[in-house]
């Protein structure tokens, strides 16, 4: 089901409607002619009216099924250049729209005044004027924003903005959620998980004398029903790791498919 979720919202980033025809599927392109102000778009997300918002390296295009409209971010530029490439994209429970950028800047779209406003900017306790570089930014199903910056794992409170860092690891690059709250994390060959209220954050692979070292993990994704995670390496291709056993296993049939996400 959630591979099926997935592959939906990626057949919307470049077609918005479907008919289909005997054994044909037909594709309603949108792109820079019908209004789209980039092809080259990062993130998606959904509000509760149905509309799409697309993160495009120009800004955050709004598509409400007929027409696009254009939004830019505020305080986006740093040393002249517009900092949108890579930006985040998503919706709270509430039906908010926020955006994230790599500088660590957040964004929260108003609907009274139909544009965004910075909510927040991380900034480095240590080191104020340092600049900060966001390696992965998740929006939680308690409306909560993991975040992984230069200086650690920070979680920001998106009623309170309260923040809290959680590590100071800054070498987190994918995050992920369980139905449970266990939040998983994966840096270059490690994957760990945190149960909240506990503030230990654990290694659950590799375990015992099992050696990721050369894995460089990519990207990974919890398979609840069958207690596995699927990870994507750069160098073994797609590995399989048992949550009950502890053991990884790497389906022959699946090393070419190195680098993708799952």
């Amino acid at each position: 089901m959630y591979a099926m979720k997935k592959l939906l919202i990626l057949f919307l980033v470049v077609s918005c409607s479907t008919q289909t025809y005997a054994n044909e599927i037909y594709f309603q392109n949108y792109g820079l002619r019908e209004g789209l102000s980039s092809n080259l778009v990062f993130g998606i997300a959904e509000d509760r009216d149905g509309a799409l918002w697309l993160a495009t390296v120009t800004g955050i295009d709004k598509f409400d099924g007929l027409n696009f409209k254009h939004y830019e971010l505020p305080d986006i530029t740093i040393n002249g250049i517009s900092d949108y490439m890579n930006t985040y994209i998503s919706s709270d429970s509430k039906g908010n729209i926020w955006a994230a950028t790599r500088s660590g800047l957040v964004y929260k779209y108003s609907l009274d005044k139909d544009q965004f406003e910075m909510a927040y900017k991380f900034v480095n306790p240590e080191n104020p004027t340092a600049r900060v570089f966001v390696h992965s930014f998740y929006f939680d199903n308690r409306d909560k924003i993991l975040v992984s910056l230069t200086y650690g794992l920070s979680i920001l409170d998106t009623d309170t903005f309260e923040e809290v860092i959680l590590t100071s690891n800054p070498s987190i690059y994918k995050i992920s959620q369980d139905s449970k709250n266990n939040y998983y994390f994966s840096d270059n060959n490690k994957i760990k998980i945190w149960s909240p209220p506990f503030e230990e954050i654990q290694t659950i692979f590799p375990a015992g004398k099992q050696n990721l070292a050369q894995l460089r993990i990519t990207n990974f994704y919890v398979d609840e029903e069958r207690h596995q995670i699927w990870g994507v390496s750069r160098n073994e291709g797609i590995f399989i790791a048992d949550l009950k056993t502890k053991e990884i296993s790497y389906p022959e049939e699946l090393r070419q498919f190195q680098g993708l996400a799952v």
